[in-house]
């Protein structure tokens, strides 16, 4: 009875079976992302190579760092506890560490994250540094499921300085072709010059997850 309970158990979690062998499963979200009335998942799962964890040469923070690639897969339910991946992307999520900035926290788990609301899926990743830069960084990508394919449709970026506390806010909606820049707020004070900004953005081709790279971020801020 015991075997026959564990077998069940092993065979009742289909989500495993979409982990490539190596890697392991770091955050998951569920949520009906393309409106049928089943449940979908998201998952990211990181590579467990031991090659990629290197010794921490600038001997700041962490002793060694982790530069396993890490994947994002979009799976959709199809009832009866049965999935099947329609998105995947191996190039955007950072790793846990950054050999050319040590002091780099995790930007996907050090206050970042996936989720899905209202059908959509949000991506946040905070680039926060404890030595080396004053500023703390937080971009959110904001994907829907459209012409069957995870396409962006809203980037929303913000820059805090931790001494002055001076903040600026931009947010692109990429069905419109609208941006919003929000400067002169300030995190410890009313500065009293705050400024809202909107202008219309070049037309250009759709993005889809997996177009997006780490770098764009820095791309979509110049938009």
């Amino acid at each position: 009875m015991l075997l026959v309970i564990t077998l069940a158990q092993a065979q009742s979690d289909p989500i495993k079976d979409f982990i490539p062998a190596g890697y392991r499963l770091l955050l998951q979200e569920k949520g009906d992302l393309n409106k049928d009335g089943e449940a979908d998942v998201v998952l990211v799962v990181e590579n467990t190579d031991p090659t990629n964890i290197r010794i921490n040469k600038e001997g700041m923070d962490a002793d060694t760092l982790n530069l396993n690639d890490r994947m994002l897969l979009v799976l959709f339910g199809s009832g009866a506890n049965t999935f099947r991946k329609v998105a995947e992307n191996r190039s955007f999520l950072p790793s846990e560490h950054d050999e050319e900035s040590s002091c780099l926290a995790d930007p996907l788990l050090q206050d970042g994250g996936i989720s899905i609301d209202k059908s959509r899926l949000k991506i946040d990743l905070n680039y926060w540094y404890s030595c080396g830069s004053w500023y703390v960084s937080q971009h959110t990508y904001t994907l829907r499921w459209q012409e069957n394919r995870m396409r962006l449709i809203g980037f929303d970026s913000r820059d805090f300085h931790r001494a002055s506390g001076e903040i600026s806010r931009s947010s692109i909606n990429l069905l419109t072709g609208q941006r919003k820049d929000v400067t002169g707020e300030n995190e410890f004070e009313d500065s009293g010059k705050v400024k809202t900004t909107l202008r219309p953005v070049k037309p250009r081709k759709p993005l889809f997850l997996e177009d997006l790279t780490e770098d764009s971020g820095e791309m979509l801020v110049k938009y």
